[in-house]
């Protein structure tokens, strides 16, 4: 045996440098370099995500201004804005209430005989087209017209349209 390694000292190095490299070069590549893939891979989707966000509340912002001219801006709800990315939307929630409208008919707002009225929405923030909406006010015996069942669905629907995730 120490003939063996006396004649082949040489090529055991090499043979263990080599192995060496090798476990070293696979070790790289099949476990490092995914892990470190897969991170900025996720860092690049954080990045994006933040950057949609800002533009979602951007153009939400633009809405709600639109909102702001249609009803009475005292009487806006405080928004909200998010980027949804399973529907690759952004969305701006709002609303309006009023409860100072006059006994009588509601006129422009609504066709009903009213003394409270409110109106919540989700709305694409880019067309400012209604996705989800609810709206309730009192009739003319001061009963209120939403089903609070509608209201509970609309809440429901409205928090998964508005979650991130």
């Amino acid at each position: 045996m120490n003939t063996f390694i006396k004649n082949n000292w040489f090529k055991l190095i090499i043979s263990i440098a080599f192995l060496i490299i090798a476990l070293s070069a696979g070790y790289y590549f099949v476990i490092f370099m995914p892990e470190k893939t897969k991170i900025t891979v996720q860092q690049q989707a954080q990045e994006k995500y933040l950057v949609q966000q800002e533009k979602c509340k951007e153009a939400g912002l633009k809405a709600f201004q639109q909102d702001s001219l249609i009803y009475d801006a005292n009487n806006m709800l405080e928004p909200s804005y998010t980027y949804n990315e399973n529907l690759n939307l952004c969305l701006y929630s709002g609303g309006y209430r009023d409860d100072d409208i006059y006994s009588g008919q509601c006129g422009d707002i609504i066709k009903h005989y009213c003394d409270s009225y409110w109106e919540r929405w989700v709305k694409n923030s880019f067309t400012n087209e209604k996705i989800k909406a609810i709206v309730n006010y009192t009739n003319k015996n001061g009963e209120w017209t939403a089903d609070s069942d509608d209201i509970n669905q609309f809440w429901k629907d409205h928090d998964k349209l508005m979650s991130s995730d």
